[in-house]
């Protein structure tokens, strides 16, 4: 029996599944590529108005410093919610006054915060905690 020239039904399925197969693979790596790229995007695009937020969070705190204190808000797309409470409420140092020495104590004054932030863009969310430093603009001596 003479052979013809070609490929036999066994060898083109062969290829078939093996070139099927590296598309596959080929196909859910761009997937992946995508999604990833997607959620890189999505992270920027959440930290990127984080410096104004925590600068208006800065900016409320300062204004009215209490107990505690807590806000919400949204820049560029980016839901915020933010809640502040004091860690630390103490008075400036002693003064002394060299000519009579006396010293004079103050109430105190300066309160440390422990700020907890929540950013939400889309789906995603992340959690932040800083310090942030207020004072109270009357000081009286004791």
């Amino acid at each position: 029996m003479k052979r013809s020239p070609g490929f036999t039904l066994i060898e083109v399925l062969i290829a078939s599944v093996i070139m099927l197969t590296v598309l596959s693979l080929a196909a859910n790596l761009f997937a992946q590529a995508r999604l990833s790229s997607q959620k890189a995007q999505d992270s920027i695009m959440m930290q990127s108005p984080l410096v104004l937020i925590m600068d208006t969070i800065r900016h409320q705190i300062r204004q009215d410093p209490q107990e505690s204190l807590s806000g919400d808000g949204v820049i560029d797309d980016v839901q915020y919610k933010w809640t502040a409470s004091t860690e630390l409420f103490l008075p400036p140092p002693d003064n002394l006054i060299p000519e009579s020495n006396q010293v004079v104590s103050f109430a105190p004054r300066y309160r440390l915060y422990q700020v907890q932030l929540e950013l939400k863009y889309k789906a995603s969310s992340r959690a932040y905690q800083f310090k942030e430093v207020a004072w109270l603009q009357k000081v009286q001596a004791q």
